[in-house]
């Protein structure tokens, strides 16, 4: 037995998953499908995009904040703060 849906929908970002929603809403008797490579929704924006590009902007920002106070002598221990990566990831 083959699955058939009225609206497919690819991509589970923030494109495909409010269209798939209104398309719910506006006819609740339809079948619907959410297709995402990720599995999830989020899509690339969440998972790739646009959101961790600005965590690593606003971490690296805050580094150099910080690398700059201690360049300054405003109580900060001698040691370079880094990143660590893996937590990032």
């Amino acid at each position: 037995m083959k699955n058939k849906y009225d609206l497919v929908v690819i991509g589970g970002g923030p494109g495909g998953t409010p269209v798939a929603m209104e398309y719910a809403a506006l006819h609740p008797q339809k079948s619907i499908l959410l297709i995402d490579k990720k599995g999830k929704l989020g899509g690339e924006c969440l998972f790739d995009g646009c959101i961790p590009s600005k965590i690593l902007e606003v971490g690296s920002s805050r580094l150099d904040i910080q690398n700059n106070i201690k360049n300054k002598n405003i109580g900060v221990k001698e040691e370079e703060s880094s990143f660590d990566w893996k937590t990032i990831v």
